[in-house]
């Protein structure tokens, strides 16, 4: 396999600059140890256009959709694939295939050649528009030399800036975009259209719904309540009607489901058995509601590449307004960094990875993060941003950053104890503060509410916990 190169434009004969080599290595590769090396060629903008001989092209997209369908990355899942599209004959077939898998006896050299792929991708690109331009030039119609040559232009730009076949929006483009969010906020409806709802109107009013390309983090110590936040915002947005990706990396996605229903009948799961038979009524009827919701629950899409595979390919079928991750820490990258990276990088990578599919697919990205140690050793002091600098880039990359704290004591109480030893039927709901400490645009804010606990949810602050035991007697309605 030869690399073969070029410096004038495809009309003139020449070939295009490409290698066999490199693509060939990068497929074997995957094939090695998909996870990691697909999640490296996502992570470097590589798309099946990157690859110059169709055969490879056809096989990355399919990498790529085994991967976001939580199928094995191997030899014969892949040939069994390609069969089922009718793509088997067209790459060369099984022994096409095989050959493939044993050019790369390790990935050790992955990284070199997803940057050559990457390199002569963009070669290709900078023919491509500059061809486009010199096209142009002959077949200017007197326009304006800006309206025949700028889209040309910009692209080429963009290409040479590092930004692949990304064209950068016109001024006056970006301009008219303003004007049209001005409109929005000043009219009386001033929520933007694919805002994220926090789940309470409070919340939005507080700390602004969630917009498209945000990246949210919502931090706290262990058990305080990070999911129980995490699941009725996606619950809420699903209802909504918004389409989301709930990516769970601890609890099954059925118990995604009854933790849904226990919030909106707030009927309790531990206490179904011993309910009034309303209550229990009142769960299933909870449960049955969830049909038809435009939501995904995941459990099986533990790596970073393996997240945005799933995302993109949602988001292909109906654009994708929220994805949830509970939580960052589980994501394989994080909690298995790559050899030679530490733990913070791997973070500050996988964050900058989830930013990165925000801005891609123009939705919000929501993700789960523990504070580090000192925010537990110290007293149970209020969290603050810097609870997240040895998470890698988390502060940095983070658009919102909202925390969750429990204070030691609750004011709503006479200022009693709310340890979390305390069992339910002493202290039912803890008070706690949702403290927004970054917002982009957003500004900063706190706002206090309960944390039910036999429903594992939050409620407003003015909601008692006897809102939420309808009913205690096992034959009667009290």
């Amino acid at each position: 396999m030869n690399t073969t190169t070029a410096t004038t434009s495809p009309a003139s004969g020449r070939v295009p600059p490409h290698s066999v080599e490199a693509e060939g290595q990068i497929l074997s590769a995957c094939l090695l140890d998909g996870p990691d090396v697909l999640g490296r060629c996502l992570n470097s903008g590589i798309t099946p256009t990157s690859f110059y001989v169709q055969a490879h092209s056809l096989i990355f997209d399919r990498l790529q959709s085994m991967l976001a369908e939580g199928k094995s990355i191997d030899l014969a899942v892949l040939a069994e694939e390609l069969k089922r599209t009718r793509h088997l004959d067209e790459v060369g077939g099984y022994a096409y295939l095989t050959q493939i898998s044993r050019l790369a006896p390790t990935t050790a050299m992955a990284t070199y050649f997803i940057e050559k792929l990457t390199e002569l991708a963009a070669l290709r690109d900078t023919i491509r528009a500059a061809t486009a331009i010199v096209e142009g030039c002959y077949s200017y119609t007197g326009t304006t030399v800006e309206s025949e040559l700028g889209p040309a232009a910009a692209r080429l730009m963009s290409i040479i800036a590092g930004q692949g076949e990304k064209t950068e929006a016109a001024w006056g483009d970006v301009v008219k975009n303003a004007e049209e969010n001005a409109r929005t906020l000043c009219s009386k409806d001033s929520t933007p259209r694919r805002t994220v709802s926090l789940g309470w109107q409070a919340l939005d009013v507080e700390f602004e719904p969630m917009r498209p390309g945000q990246l949210v983090v919502i931090g706290a110590r262990p058990s305080v309540g990070k999911s129980s936040l995490l699941r009725p915002i996606a619950y809420g947005a699903a209802r909504a009607g918004q389409h989301v990706l709930f990516v769970s990396l601890e609890v099954k996605p059925a118990s995604i489901a009854m933790q849904f229903a226990a919030t909106s009948s707030r009927v309790g799961v531990r206490r179904l058995p011993t309910a009034h038979p309303l209550d229990q009524k009142d769960f299933r009827d909870a449960v049955a509601s969830l049909r038809g919701l435009p939501i995904t629950v995941s459990d099986s899409r533990r790596s970073l590449a393996a997240i945005c595979a799933k995302a993109r390919a949602m988001h292909s079928r109906r654009p994708l307004d929220l994805l949830v991750i509970d939580y960052l820490g589980l994501i394989e990258d994080c909690d298995r960094p790559a050899k030679g990276e530490t733990k913070a990088s791997a973070i500050g990578r996988v964050t900058k990875g989830l930013k990165r599919i925000a801005m891609e697919l123009d939705c919000v990205v929501m993700v789960a993060a523990q504070l580090n140690r000192l925010s537990v050793t110290e007293a149970n002091r209020q969290p603050r941003l810097s609870d997240l600098r040895d998470s890698g880039d988390v502060e940095q990359d983070a658009d919102k950053v909202i925390f969750i704290h429990r204070p030691d004591t609750d004011p709503d109480a006479c200022d009693s104890a709310q340890p979390d030893t305390a069992s339910p039927a002493d202290v039912p709901t803890f008070f706690v503060n949702l403290i927004q400490a970054k917002g982009r645009d957003d500004g900063t804010g706190i706002k206090s509410m309960r944390f039910v606990r036999e429903t594992a949810s939050f409620a407003p602050r003015s909601t008692t916990h006897h809102h939420h035991h309808r009913h205690t007697s096992t034959t009667g309605r009290n």
